[in-house]
């Protein structure tokens, strides 16, 4: 016995010298070891022979499943979604692409009677067709126009405005026309209330105005006719209104109605407003004032966005070089419209906007809310402002 294993045994396994009694130690566990190792390999065996027909008969009934649901797709019409026939048994009728078709129109036509829902109840609450497009189109700025509404795409790349609309505090009328507006940071008010007058407002006592808790007031210069001539004319009231109001001890702006249709025409505009208010202490922006002439027809309506910014650019230069601080007055369709808006960044702006929100996502300074306010010592309506910044 111990000569048979032996010649079993691997050149590893046998020592190079032995005696009859070492093969023997040797042989022994040998013969141990290759037992256990064929238990070993017939249980590994039965194992895989079990995982094997496991495998195969799990991969025959995929297959069928497969099958069979490649089969209901290609034969059930039916629109009918998952349902229980009973506790222990689920039914499940799958969609063919026709009744998915039907499906995804169902609810189409249900989102539609909640928009078209919710669009008359906005509209009965009073909500205007501007407003409800604005709302319709976030991502848009909304106005009207001679030729219907225009959607224009809000330019993330250019300077953006950073205020919090939860930090306002809007007072309106029954209109949705502000009557007075603070913004806050915390409990403080950290912005200034104002006005803009011009000869139209006629005498003003500035003292009542400065009683009434007006901070600033932009004063109207001059302006160009926009007739066929384009007069320029000097506001008479101007010297009265800025002397008055600085003696009150509220700061002031400047301003000029501006129908300029040449750089020559800007820069003759910005020479009258420079000579004008040299003798007074003007700390708020000099500003040329931007309109769209409701039901007459204005000196620069046909000029293009290009045209309109040169001259625009061209009197902002020529104020800033003097000293003062220029700024640009226009409403939404003047700033988009109008102008090519992009190319003024860097000027500060005011924006006119008769709404119960400020309905402008770029850059701005000042904003006025409303041409309809109550101010005491102005008889009839004036222009009320909010100023973020404090020019003085």
């Amino acid at each position: 016995m111990s000569e048979i294993y032996t010649a079993n045994v691997t050149s590893e396994q046998a020592p190079t010298t032995n005696t009859g009694q070492a093969q023997t130690s040797l042989v022994t566990p040998t013969d141990n070891s290759k037992k256990k190792k064929s238990k070993f390999t017939k249980f590994v065996f039965y194992i895989m022979a079990l995982l094997l027909i496991a495998t195969t008969a799990l991969s025959v009934f995929m297959a069928y499943k497969v099958y069979i649901i490649e089969k209901n797709i290609d034969n059930d019409s039916s629109d009918k979604v998952p349902t229980s026939s009973d506790s222990n048994t689920t039914n499940f009728s799958l969609l063919d692409k026709d009744a998915l078709e039907v499906l995804l129109k169902n609810a189409s036509i249900e989102g539609q009677e909640k928009l078209l829902s919710s669009i008359k109840d906005m509209m009965e609450g009073g909500t205007s067709t501007l407003r409800l497009l604005r709302k319709l189109y976030p991502d848009k700025l909304v106005y009207g126009d001679t030729n219907g509404y225009v959607f224009k795409d809000i330019n993330n790349e250019l300077a953006m405005n950073n205020y919090d609309k939860n930090s306002f505090s809007i007072s309106a009328d029954k209109n949705g026309v502000p009557t007075n507006v603070d913004y806050y940071e915390g409990e403080k008010i950290v912005s200034y209330t104002g006005i803009d007058v011009s000869k139209h407002n006629g005498k003003i006592d500035w003292e009542k105005v400065a009683a009434s808790g007006i901070d600033f007031a932009m004063i109207r210069v001059a302006n160009r006719g926009y007739g066929t001539e384009g007069n320029l004319l000097s506001d008479e009231r101007f010297a009265e209104n800025a002397q008055a109001a600085t003696e009150n001890n509220i700061a002031i702006g400047a301003y000029i109605f501006s129908e300029a249709i040449t750089i020559e025409e800007a820069m003759e505009e910005a020479d009258l407003v420079l000579s004008l208010i040299e003798p007074y202490d003007i700390t708020y922006p000099v500003v040329i004032d931007i309109e769209d002439i409701q039901g007459d027809v204005g000196r620069n309506e046909n000029l293009t966005p290009t045209e309109l910014t040169d001259i625009v650019l061209a009197f902002c230069n020529k104020i800033k070089d003097a000293g003062y601080t220029p700024m640009i007055y226009c409403n939404l369709k003047g700033f988009i419209g109008m102008l090519e808006f992009e190319r003024l960044e860097g000027i500060e702006k005011w924006y006119a906007y008769y709404g119960n929100e400020m309905y402008f996502p770029y850059e701005l300074s000042m904003w006025q809310y409303s041409s309809s306010g109550v101010v005491d010592g102005i008889e009839g309506n004036v222009d009320l402002n909010i100023s973020f910044k404090n020019y003085k």
